[in-house]
């Protein structure tokens, strides 16, 4: 809600100390197919990742912030029947910080995929995403692995990173015959994140035995 950021971000300014950075993690899943998805469902969806973020960075603009990550989601790129809305909403996300990266504001989002024992994936409503993701490849990921992403990606020049532990031969087989179903500009694994240059869109994933 816009009026309600002013005022948060008008009390945090009367602090004396100021504010240094944003992790946005704000996230709803619901779970809808496209064809039974109703107006209210998408406003739902997208209040938190697309208000939220948006309200957020009018209100920060020209802050010189030390850092800004918005947590997306894989789904942006490997969607789930179900999912359109969520997608739709982390999409924004990952526009948002490509737009602010070409106005030279510091901004990125991770395109996390699931993690393993916590996370919006672990609840009861994705579990038919998660087992989906598995079969294609897509395994939950240690959560220490998650937090040496984030520590590197930081640091990152470019503004998008999917994060995911992927066995790339599995995921190679599951979209086998489907050409152009996605691109990345490199693939880079976790130790050389900080070294994908502005611009691109990049893949980050743990060593998989048998990747």
């Amino acid at each position: 809600d816009a009026g309600h950021v002013k005022r948060l971000l008008a009390v945090m300014r009367t602090d004396t100390t100021p504010i240094h950075g944003v992790f946005h993690l704000a996230a709803i899943v619901e779970d809808v197919l496209v064809a039974d998805a109703s107006e209210d469902n998408y406003r739902h969806l997208l209040q938190p990742k697309m208000a939220g973020a948006w309200n957020l960075y009018r209100g920060l603009r020209g802050n010189d912030l030390d850092f800004w990550v918005s947590f997306s989601s894989i789904a942006t790129v490997v969607n789930q029947p179900g999912q359109g809305s969520y997608a739709a909403a982390n999409a924004f996300l990952d526009s948002l910080a490509r737009y602010a990266t070409a106005r030279g504001d510091r901004m990125h989002s991770l395109q996390w995929g699931p993690w393993a024992g916590t996370g919006l994936a672990n609840t009861a409503g994705t579990q038919r995403s998660f087992q989906a993701y598995a079969a294609q490849g897509i395994q939950p990921m240690p959560p220490a692995f998650g937090m040496t992403i984030l520590d590197r990606a930081m640091t990152c020049a470019a503004p998008v990173l999917l994060a995911a532990a992927i066995d790339w031969r599995v995921f190679e087989g599951a979209y086998a015959g489907q050409p152009g179903v996605m691109e990345f500009s490199c693939v880079a694994p976790a130790e050389t994140a900080a070294s994908v240059v502005p611009g691109e869109t990049a893949a980050v994933s743990p060593s998989i035995h048998g990747a």
